[in-house]
């Protein structure tokens, strides 16, 4: 189905059950219609993203095509998106828990950042629960119940040994926090740190301990919920 005709299909749905059609994200977005393999899957775009960490329904264009044939609003769960990078359900495990993925961290981050701008990822960690510092100085002074992380683009040529030195805190690669925010799992930091972190200084931040093996032991830690 062309885009155009989705974005039409989606108007009329919206109109005949006393919603809205947006064509720019808000925080009160309920459903976010995405494109979707064969498995549902969903590219990481900005609006997965968003819908993902508002905890909104990430459905394929076929929940809005099956609603209008049934002339009613359709249950969601067979059309709901999963990760197309991982195939993990990450849109349902948002919807599911209970507390917020970030509800323990603090992040200052440092441009340039490939595929976001500053504001747009800021704004992705708040959604998430998590606290935003304006700069290093600010995170290193956030709670020590916080885990305080610096976000960058591991490819920039960034001071990531020198900021850790200067204020005490690991550096992480923007990856990691989009890998956590699309599947709603908190993810190894052993693996992702642009610092060359070790084990010892990890647990000294502060660091949750599942956070501090390799991925390859396949420890996950999740929210407070534990999805």
């Amino acid at each position: 189905m062309p885009a155009r005709t989705e974005q039409e299909a989606a108007q009329q749905l919206a109109a005949a059950h006393g919603g809205r059609f947006l064509r720019q994200w808000q925080p009160d977005v309920t459903h976010v219609v995405v494109r979707t393999g064969d498995q549902r899957e969903a590219g990481r775009t900005l609006k997965f993203l968003q819908g993902v960490a508002a905890r909104a329904w990430l459905v394929s264009s076929g929940w809005v095509a099956d609603s209008l044939a049934a002339g009613a609003l359709l249950p969601e769960e067979t059309y709901e998106a999963i990760d197309a990078a991982t195939g993990e359900p990450g849109p349902r495990r948002a919807r599911q828990t209970g507390g917020a993925l970030f509800a323990d961290f603090a992040f200052c981050c440092v441009e340039p950042f490939r595929d976001v701008t500053l504001q747009q990822l800021e704004d992705l960690i708040r959604q998430s629960g998590g606290a935003v510092a304006a700069s290093p100085e600010e995170l290193s002074a956030a709670p020590a119940r916080r885990v305080r992380l610096l976000v960058a683009q591991e490819e920039c040529e960034h001071d990531f040994a020198g900021w850790r030195r200067r204020h005490g805190v690991p550096s992480v690669s923007y990856e990691w926090l989009i890998d956590c925010v699309a599947t709603q799992r908190l993810w190894s930091l052993l693996d992702n740190t642009l610092c060359g972190a070790t084990v010892d200084e990890l647990r000294r931040a502060g660091v949750p301990e599942p956070l501090c093996q390799a991925e390859t032991q396949e420890t996950e830690y999740f929210d407070s919920m534990g999805l």
